[in-house]
């Protein structure tokens, strides 16, 4: 038990370094990041209970190298997703209004997210890949309606339909880099375990790093214009 809690806390460390790294490359102000950090750490549960018991547990994406308790939920969703959620919070990705585009087009487009993702999900048998890529279609394409009907802005996929693809450039750049660093650190200090591709840890390793961190960072970006993030 020694040995996985200090995993545990290598691991948040590297990501605490990350977080610093970013910060400093997108020249983020302390004091805002600082007072981000009280709802950072609630949204990090809230997101990670869903997260862990949801895509990893029930749709059998990933698990842990310890048994997924709730009180480990929590102190996960707390400290890693709490501090990637944080990390994602400056990334300088932009959200725009949706004026500009028919409404109609985008709804379309974020609803056969939402179908897609659901087809996969109900046929994935025992292929975690599907799971997988059903998951984070439901997520992406739920969060981007709600982005649109709520706040009417246009989230990272809706503005590639406006051929405006900087957003989702930025976002999967730094995703990818991101998650080559969390992978990295948990490579060497092991706490998480992925089943994408049962067998193949290259094709898995590529699929999370390439989609996976995308999927969770536009998540929590989305969430994050939802709750009041502004257009530009």
């Amino acid at each position: 038990m020694y040995f996985l809690t200090t995993n545990f806390v290598v691991v948040i460390a590297v990501q605490l370094v990350t977080l610093v790294i970013v910060a400093f490359l997108t020249k983020a102000k302390a004091r805002t990041l600082l007072n981000r950090i009280p709802l950072a750490l609630l949204c990090g549960v809230i997101i990670g209970l869903f997260f862990d018991f949801l895509v990893g547990k029930s749709a059998a994406v990933f698990d842990y190298v310890v048994p997924l308790t709730l009180p480990f939920a929590i102190m996960n969703g707390l400290f890693s997703y709490g501090t990637a959620i944080l990390t994602a919070e400056i990334l300088p990705v932009k959200f725009i209004s949706n004026q500009s585009i028919q409404l109609r087009r985008l709804l379309l487009f974020v609803f056969g997210m939402l179908s897609l993702g659901i087809i996969c999900l109900t046929y994935r048998g025992h292929v975690a890949f599907l799971s997988a890529l059903g998951s984070g279609l439901v997520l992406m394409g739920l969060t981007e309606v709600l982005l649109v009907l709520w706040r009417r802005q246009t989230g990272p996929l809706g503005q590639c339909l406006m051929r405006h693809g900087n957003a989702f450039l930025s976002l999967w750049l730094w995703s990818v880099v991101i998650g080559t660093i969390y992978e990295s650190a948990n490579l060497v200090f092991h706490l998480w375990r992925w089943h994408i591709f049962p067998g193949n840890d290259t094709m898995t390793i590529f699929a999370v790093v390439t989609l996976g961190y995308f999927v969770l960072f536009h998540v929590i970006v989305t969430i994050s214009a939802l709750a009041g993030k502004p257009a530009t």
